[in-house]
Parts: structure tokens; sequence; C-alpha cells
């Protein structure tokens, strides 16, 4: 199914905010729009009340953005901090309140919308939002990181031998990375990623972390397995890119337990796949 988005620019002044006020809604129902994000830091000249933030949405945005005159009127600070539809940068620098991404439930879909400012001929200080997407991959937030570095984060390296226990007791054939020490990695958890291995990419579930089930040496591995592949893959060099966090890392009570979890994040990969397809 196609979804339609719509971005408003820049809504200036009291004769934009009634202009908006009037035409958003017939204009939604002509492009079949199903979610509205409008930028509104004008809606004062230079910044925006609270008042002109609920007018704005009211109209029939689904989100609000703002920039770098996000804070031009000081009484929007308080509110940013108690809806999640209005978004200042989110590479604004220091402790600025409210935050800038946010996921929306459509029922269907969700969408994810990130705010960021670009630094060219502006003295504010954003920060650069090549860190910021290092500090949300810490977090488990791929996507995120996704938008701001342009692409899916990955890690490469040869596929190391493990202990088998993925393709001889689990049910699913794997292959593992041992990232070394200087490698920045996502935080532990179970991701939908896509692994390519001599060439040929398919769809994956990728742990990160220590195996709390099955190990106690409490080494550090990047394990995928493989929803499409199979064969040796020993010594073959391996990349993985990281498209959406599915849950924490977690220990499980048996064996059989931690098969049944496999079986069911590989559903949910392949329901990701279909999505994006």
């Amino acid at each position: 199914m196609l979804y339609h988005i719509l971005a408003v620019g820049d809504v200036v002044g009291e004769p934009g905010l009634r202009h908006l006020e009037k035409v958003l809604r017939p204009l939604q129902k002509l492009k079949g729009a199903a979610f509205t994000v409008v930028n509104g830091e004008n809606a004062s000249g230079v910044g925006l009340t609270r008042d002109q933030a609920e007018r704005i949405r009211d109209a029939g945005a689904d989100a609000v953005t703002l920039g770098n005159h996000a804070f031009g009127k000081a009484q929007i600070a308080s509110f940013l901090e108690n809806v999640p539809w209005l978004l200042r940068p989110a590479n604004y620098s220091g402790r600025a309140p409210g935050h800038g991404c946010q996921v929306f439930d459509l029922g269907e879909i969700r969408i994810r919308v990130v705010n960021l400012i670009g630094r060219c001929g502006l003295a504010w200080g954003a920060d650069n939002p090549f860190p910021l997407a290092d500090r949300l991959l810490e977090r488990g937030e791929a996507e995120t990181a996704a938008r701001f570095l342009g692409r899916p984060f990955a890690i490469a390296g040869p596929v190391r031998r493990g202990k088998g226990l993925g393709s001889s007791r689990l049910d699913a054939p794997t292959v593992n990375l041992v990232p070394d020490g200087h490698q920045l990695i996502p935080a532990f958890g179970v991701y939908v990623t896509r692994v390519t291995v001599e060439g040929h990419s398919g769809p994956a579930v990728t742990n990160v972390g220590v195996r709390p089930t099955v190990d106690t040496d409490g080494g550090v591995t990047v394990e995928s397995h493989l929803l499409d592949q199979q064969g040796d893959l020993y010594g073959a060099r391996c990349r993985v890119e990281f498209l959406q966090m599915l849950r924490p890392e977690r220990r499980f009570e048996s064996l059989a337990d931690l098969r049944r979890q496999i079986a069911r994040d590989g559903e949910a990969a392949r329901a990701y796949f279909q999505s994006i397809s």
C-alpha cells in the first residue's frame, strides 16, 4: 500500500497561520495525505507560542517541527517537554528541553519523524549528526541512526567459527562476527538485519551481545541467524546492516524456549522485509 506524507514549509506570522487553518484539511483530502508534518517555528515571526503550536495541530498537523528559531518564544520550552508531536532539532546542543525524534503509530504503519538542522551558516552550535547517530546506535536506535547517516549502520569482517549451536541444536544457520574492542556496535539486543556474504544478500536476525542462554564466558559476538542462506561460510567476508531493533538480549530458561523465540524473531524479520518490499 502507498502512503502519502505531506510536508508543509514555514508557517510565518498570523497571516500564514490563518491561511494554514483554512487550506490544510482540504489539501490533505485532495492529496490523500495519511500524515502531515508542518514547520511552525516562525508562526510568531520568530518562534511560536503554545497557542500557535496547538492551532497548527488543530489545523491538521500530525507533527510540528522547529528549527533555529525554536526558542524564539521562551514559553514554548515547557510545552516541548509535555507533548510528543512538537519536535525541536534532535542535534540541538546542550540540555535543550523537548526531543527531536518521535514515532507516530497510524495503526497499519508507524512513522518516525526525525528533526535535524544543518550547521552551515548557523552560529548557534548544533551537534554534528554523525556522532549523534553513534549515540543512538549505542541505545539500539538503528532506524534513527540510519536516517542520520543516510544509510543503515553496518559492520563487516570474516565469518568466525562458533560453537555450532545454531545449525545443530537451534535449527538456525548462523554466521558469527567477533568485533574488536575499538569497533562501534549497537546496544546488546536482537535486530532485523541484512547480511551480505560473498556478494549474496539476504534477510537475517542478528543477536548482539554475550548469548547468556548458551555462553558463560562473557565474550561479545555479533551472531546472525540467516533466513534464506545455507552452506559453509566460515572465513567468508560478511557485512551486517542493522535495520530495526526487535528486543533486548535476554537469558532463556531452556534451549527450547530460545528456539521458539528465534522462530518468532524470524517471523518478525520476514514481516519487516515484506513491509518495505
